[in-house]
């Protein structure tokens, strides 16, 4: 409009951004593979499940139940719009310890599947573990990535590799049925006095 954008047609576009994402959502809400099972296994150990998103409460209110349906339900839920600073920075990792009641960010492991959530985890001081398959930074959708062929998916997750281990992971895990492998890695190292 012959003019810089302001403050004001930020918070404009948003207004009209949420109801269409709030739309979208029902849409977008399979759980990812192997995450049922991966949630049960870190319940077996004893670990509590948190989240955090970016997506704001009104959004989470639609997405919750598709979750609880799809059998995941953490523990905990910290939104964007909870914490007065998104990612990377550590607002939401805190809010959630803090909602557990844990004082040493070292117990806790934050698992994203983007460069801000990793830098989320580890500006929080925590443990954090990148995630490629599904994610974020593969950039496909459950059908697509099925769909793929071999060699262009492992161009795909070579690249999220390198861009998840670049932004500091601790662990670059390939599925999210990796996770529990990797909480026991770092519980051993826990064990012997290391911290993230």
């Amino acid at each position: 409009y012959g003019a810089r954008p302001a403050e004001v047609d930020v918070e404009a576009m948003f207004a009209e951004f949420v109801p269409l994402q709030v739309g979208a959502i029902a849409n977008h809400a399979d759980i990812i593979p192997g995450a049922t099972e991966t949630i049960a296994a870190l319940r077996e150990r004893g670990l509590k499940i948190g989240s955090t998103t970016g997506y704001n409460a009104e959004m989470m209110a639609v997405l919750v139940p598709l979750a609880e349906v799809e059998g995941y339900a953490p523990d905990c839920m910290v939104c964007v719009s909870d914490v007065p600073n998104g990612r990377p920075a550590p607002d939401m990792a805190l809010e959630a310890m803090k909602r557990f009641g844990i004082d040493d960010p070292a117990r806790c492991v934050k698992v994203g599947d983007t460069v801000a959530d990793i830098h989320e985890g580890l500006n929080a001081k925590m443990w954090s573990i990148g995630v490629v398959d599904h994610g974020n930074e593969v950039g496909l959708s459950r059908a697509e990535f099925d769909a793929t062929p071999a060699p262009q998916l492992a161009e795909l997750r070579k690249t999220a590799q390198r861009r998840l281990a670049n932004a500091g992971a601790h662990y670059v895990a390939n599925t999210i049925r990796d996770i529990p492998t990797c909480i026991d890695t770092i519980n051993k190292r826990l064990a012997t006095g290391e911290r993230p």
